[in-house]
């Protein structure tokens, strides 16, 4: 008997939060706020359709940086720029969503959830519109930048919510699954943006994602629910925010992470830059089979996002890690050797695959190490670490393609670069939290 009350209790209370919260939070006092968001922790609050909407929401970079991949040369033809003037619509989308992530992250630990959600991807529609109009490279830089600088809001919000919801191995595995399902969109979206280059021009790929981002809008609407109750957004509790934020750079466990998962993305960000050249103009591969390249590298990472998921269950995160950064660098030294050797450039594909998948194991897992210590701000904390992700994102992408289009040496030095970095900060990290936690 008493544990059927309790379950109407929690169901209760959960049905008020859900019909009032995202309309007026003075409808509910201060106590039922705090007693529902508790009653949250303590069941499912990861259903299926949310995780599916965060998913999406995560998916907000690669969708709009892979998408438009293949197009870059026909972009730089278009409107008569170098390789590198092309790649510079990527540079800025980075840099966008760096900045973005600064600014909506705060605003959703003062706000709220919702509101900033909400206001970010509707700009983010406006300025597909605008990118899919531009006439000269530099409109559509500066809807690039827009466009990464809105979209920004989903991706930091998203993390929050998790963090909100989860905590401990719960947020590994709610991360990783997060980052393994929205792991689809780089798979997708070559193949994608590819089919509507051969249909059509480099446009109609914007105006498809001017369409994503609204069916983002629309998910948002229907099924995400405040999870940051009015209590803990007053400006005391922004600037003890702060503060938990600033604590944790002194300790020097958090900027670790931070950087071990910035430079985890900067592998990713260097094949990516450089990929649409390197497979079309080294290995000769068409428009449409680069995507189909692309999407199986992604696919690799995604299987392995999902093989991490279970291994979660049986081994520590940072065992996880140390295993997959070991694999990475294996793999990316190959690539070293191979590109500088006087062998065909197709010879690379094989330990490009592997060295993107390990990422499956390191994104999900660095995150919810390097979240797990700022708990208390995670909005911040959750932009702080996106923030260093795409800065980093937005040095490379312009050095991965210095060489022009028909080298592959700079993604490779870079590749390799940004996981030695990665590594070394994994042993960083180590030596902190032994340091923090009484060990040698």
């Amino acid at each position: 008997m008493w544990t059927a009350l309790d379950t109407w209790r929690r169901n209760t209370l959960q049905l008020l939060v859900s019909r009032y919260a995202s309309y007026s939070h003075e409808l509910l006092p201060e106590r039922v706020w705090i007693m529902a968001m508790t009653a949250q922790r303590t069941t499912p609050a990861m259903s299926g359709p949310l995780l599916a909407v965060l998913a999406l929401l995560a998916a907000a970079a690669p969708l709009s940086s892979d998408m438009y991949l293949a197009s870059l040369p026909m972009i730089a033809t278009d409107l008569g720029v170098r390789a590198s003037g092309a790649q510079l619509t990527l540079t800025a989308l980075l840099l966008g969503i760096a900045l973005g992530q600064l600014a909506f992250g705060p605003l959703s630990d003062r706000y709220g959830r919702i509101r900033p959600l909400m206001v970010g991807i509707a700009i983010a529609v406006v300025a597909c519109v605008a990118a899919a109009l531009a006439q000269d490279i530099w409109f559509l830089v500066g809807a690039r930048f827009v466009q990464g600088f809105a979209a920004a809001a989903g991706i930091v919000i998203g993390r929050a919510i998790i963090s909100d919801l989860n905590a401990g191995t719960g947020a590994a595995r709610a991360f990783t699954l997060l980052l393994t399902i929205s792991s689809l969109a780089p798979v997708l979206a070559p193949l994608l943006g590819s089919v509507l280059l051969a249909a059509g021009s480099w446009r109609s790929i914007f105006w498809v994602l001017a369409g994503i981002f609204a069916v983002m809008l629309g998910g948002v609407l229907l099924l995400v629910r405040e999870t940051h109750p009015p209590h803990a957004r007053d400006k005391a509790a922004l600037l003890a925010a702060g503060d938990v934020v600033r604590r944790a750079f002194k300790g020097g466990l958090f900027p670790a992470y931070v950087l071990q998962f910035a430079f985890t993305f900067g592998v990713i960000i260097s094949y990516i830059s450089a990929s649409s050249f390197v497979y079309q103009n080294l290995m000769g591969f068409s428009a449409i089979g680069y995507g189909a390249a692309a999407a199986v590298n992604a696919l690799g990472m995604m299987t392995c996002g999902l093989v991490s998921v279970r291994l979660i269950r049986r081994f520590a995160v940072r065992r996880i890690i140390a295993a997959a950064l070991t694999a990475q660098l294996i793999m990316t030294a190959a690539i070293f050797v191979l590109v500088l050797s006087d062998v065909p450039a197709i010879w690379a594909a094989l330990p490009i695959f592997f060295a993107i998948s390990c990422t499956g194991f390191l994104m999900g897992n660095t995150t919810s190490l390097a979240i797990g210590t700022v708990r208390q701000a995670a909005g911040q904390g959750s932009a702080v670490l996106g923030a260093s992700q795409f800065v980093l994102g937005a040095i490379v992408t312009p050095l991965a393609g210095i060489g022009g289009g028909f080298t592959a040496v700079p993604m490779a030095i870079l590749m390799l670069g940004c996981c030695l970095c990665a590594g070394a900060l994994f042993l960083v990290s180590g030596r902190i939290e032994a340091r923090m936690t009484g060990g040698t």
